[in-house]
């Protein structure tokens, strides 16, 4: 990885995008709810149209993300001006295949929850 003209701080947008899918995700599990509910009795499920939003946010996240990214890349001299703008395209247009498969489909990663507040319950799994 190269870059820094950020000091690599546009990581922290994806990290915070992740969480939000995170969340995103398991309030859209029926079983991932159902256990929720049982093991945490302050535990409300999210309506429709705060998940759409959440599905919003994480688009518009991982779209910063991207920008940003490519900036520092160009700013910090690893991309000429054709790459940025190449890589840019490429970026937003694998997000866009990614997002059309659906939020739940994406492959994940251990997501990091380091430095964030959620509640606990979204650290864990349903058995």
């Amino acid at each position: 990885m190269s870059g820094g003209a950020f000091k690599y701080r546009e990581m922290y947008i994806e990290e915070i995008a992740e969480c939000i899918r995170n969340i995103y995700v398991k309030q859209k599990d029926k079983k991932w709810v159902a256990w929720a509910r049982n093991e945490d009795t302050y535990f409300t499920p999210h309506t429709k149209e705060v998940l759409t939003v959440y599905k919003k946010a994480y688009k518009t996240l991982r779209v910063a993300h991207i920008y940003a990214m490519a900036v520092d890349y160009l700013e910090a001299g690893d991309y000429s001006d054709e790459d940025f703008l190449s890589k840019v395209n490429t970026q937003l247009e694998n997000l866009d295949k990614e997002l059309k498969s659906g939020l739940e489909n994406i492959d994940e990663s251990e997501i990091s929850h380091d430095g964030y507040e959620l509640p606990r319950i979204y650290w864990e799994k349903a058995d």
